[in-house]
């Protein structure tokens, strides 16, 4: 064994065993490990019996929202009559589902009326659909996601100890955007080096790459899309990279040939994980490559119409949070689409919950005029908090020309706009053009997906191979 293999194995066990646990406890974030031991145990129940605990959950969730939420009291009273017993599947059948829309315009009425948390907080996002939510999330449902995340990471390779690697573009998730605190927890304790997807320009993914090559993660985990453009770059340069062992895939539809790009290049498996800033995570893969529900902290159901979708048929995905009792997302349409599982049992062993293919999540980069790749997702982060934006889509053209069609209303709009404005045009530099448009809707595709963000020059730079113009 190399000297270099060993002191690796030495210094993850040292992690693992003496460093990573009693921080955690002194953290006090114990209740994660707790959480993440109860995961590990449940999730080799027989399905039969996964099945009995979910509509458990589910139930409590349903009466919950009936007791305290106004929005569900107002619109459900007169169906089911005051303090009838609630009963699955046929309550829940008639339950109705929440949009995005209305989700933002409800949101006050959605809060529930029983003693908040003192630890819960607002929560926003932009979505797929480039339509700006907010929604009241408590620590309780903070835990139960960040130990089921820690269990998908576990299926992928990593564990406590491990060194890992993020290519990201969320402040709020990255060091580099907190102060030296989180920094100096993210690269000594969590063993942890990142990059900001959000700036994917030639020089950033050579830095990256060297560091990568020195820290030698077990995990690298990042945007679908800045995955593979980074796996482009390594491609490029010519040099073997050093085997991982898994690439965890999120935010974006995963290609079939972004997968055979990434496994090739990185020589590792890819673990494709579904999630959403709503929910935390909702459903990842295995090392089958079956998609398993996070059952302890959503329901998900795949519908056809009104109807459940037959397996291998492609519906739409609306979920159901088991956790959050603050302020409940009972059948809740995400605007992503996804295929119903086949009725058989995973190869792998575990008894969660399963669903096929997720097709929705599509987000382009932005090529700038100085030959930066800016990742979809920045632009719609502007966007989180916003009141008065009801949704918005960033085109850009063939020539570099970019479009922002917007639509809201509100005193506050025109305030909105100019902020985000600002913040567009200092990151996409000198040489920008940039038109806003106030529209009345925003029509989806053809497919029925919505876009937050597409390039026609990016597409053309990205087929041509030339990811890395200007540099």
């Amino acid at each position: 064994m190399s000297p270099t293999l060993t002191s690796e194995r030495l210094a993850t066990r040292v992690w693992a065993q003496l460093v990573y646990p009693p921080s955690l406890r002194h953290r006090r974030r114990h209740p994660v490990l707790t959480e993440l031991q109860h995961l590990e145990q449940e999730q080799w129940l027989p399905a039969p019996e996964m099945v009995r605990i979910q509509k458990s959950r589910l139930l409590a969730i349903l009466s919950g929202a009936m007791a305290s939420v106004p929005y569900y009291r107002q619109r459900l009273a007169k169906r089911f009559g005051s303090g009838t017993p609630l009963d699955l599947p046929d309550a829940f059948a008639s339950w109705p589902i929440l949009t995005r829309t209305e989700l933002a315009a409800a949101r006050d009425s959605l809060v529930s009326t029983a003693p908040l948390p003192a630890a819960a907080i607002w929560n926003h996002t932009g979505g797929s659909t480039g339509e700006p939510v907010s929604f009241l999330q408590e620590h309780h449902y903070r835990v139960v996601n960040l130990a089921a995340t820690a269990r998908h990471d576990r299926w992928a390779g990593w564990d406590f100890g491990r060194p890992t690697a993020l290519l990201w573009g969320a402040d709020r998730d990255l060091a580099a955007a907190a102060g030296w605190r989180r920094r100096l927890e993210t690269r000594w304790w969590r063993r942890q080096v990142e990059m900001d997807a959000f700036e994917m320009s030639a020089g950033a993914m050579a830095a990256f790459s060297r560091r990568l090559r020195r820290l030698r993660p077990r995990v690298l985990r990042g945007y679908a899309s800045a995955l593979d453009l980074f796996a482009r770059h390594v491609m490029d340069q010519g040099r073997p990279f050093p085997a991982l062992g898994g690439i965890i895939s999120c935010a974006e539809t995963l290609s079939s040939e972004m997968r055979r790009r990434l496994e090739t290049v990185f020589r590792c498996k890819v673990f494709d994980r579904y999630g959403s800033r709503e929910f935390g995570l909702i459903a990842s893969q295995c090392r089958e490559g079956r998609y398993h529900v996070n059952s302890r902290g959503v329901y998900v159901e795949i519908l056809n119409g009104d109807v459940p979708a037959a397996p291998g048929q492609v519906g739409k995905v609306i979920i159901t949070g088991l956790v959050a009792r603050a302020m409940p997302l009972i059948r809740y349409d995400t605007g992503d689409v996804a295929e119903a599982a086949a009725d058989e049992a995973c190869a792998c062993g575990r008894g969660l919950p399963l669903v096929g293919r997720v097709h929705g999540r599509v987000g382009d980069f932005v090529l700038t005029p100085d030959g930066r790749m800016i990742h979809g997702e920045f632009f719609t982060h502007l966007f989180y908090g916003s009141r008065c934006v009801r949704g918005f889509t960033l085109t850009q053209d063939a020539e570099g020309g970019l479009v922002l069609a917007v639509t809201g209303d509100g005193d506050g709009l025109e305030t909105e706009l100019r902020e985000v404005v600002a913040a567009m045009t200092r990151r996409l530099g000198a040489g920008a053009r940039l038109e806003v448009r106030h529209v009345s809707d925003l029509p989806p595709a053809p497919s029925g997906k919505r876009r937050f963000v597409s390039s026609d020059l990016a597409a053309r730079r990205w087929a041509d191979g030339d990811v890395e113009a200007g540099r």
